[in-house]
């Protein structure tokens, strides 16, 4: 799943050192890895991502909940996903991204 975020880490990790960019997004997962943070410049493998670390990324800012689910998309977007808890919007999800998070099916 690539899916752009917000910087929560607090270590040098999530900086690229190819390219010298410190825009990250969440790449795909290897177990017992959730995902992995890869550089959105280069797409260098920077670090791998566990479920507790995930989760902290999409932490919504109205409830604190650590749980999304899929919601309804507008043009271009594919799906948005919403907490959980609380229904707020959280991010657009394309097509690309909704699959690799879905795995195709949706």
């Amino acid at each position: 799943m690539q899916i752009p975020h917000r910087h929560i880490d607090n270590d040098n990790r999530s900086h690229c050192q190819r390219c010298d960019s410190s825009e990250t997004k969440l790449g795909a997962g290897k177990a017992p890895h959730t995902a992995s943070l890869v550089c959105a410049e280069c797409d260098r493998w920077i670090k791998w991502v566990g479920k507790k670390e995930l989760a902290k990324l999409y932490r919504c800012q109205r409830c604190n909940g650590s749980e999304a689910k899929l919601g309804d998309g507008k043009p271009p977007h594919s799906a948005s996903l919403r907490c959980a808890k609380c229904d707020r919007w959280i991010k657009w999800l394309g097509k690309a991204e909704l699959a690799k998070l879905t795995g195709g099916a949706r």
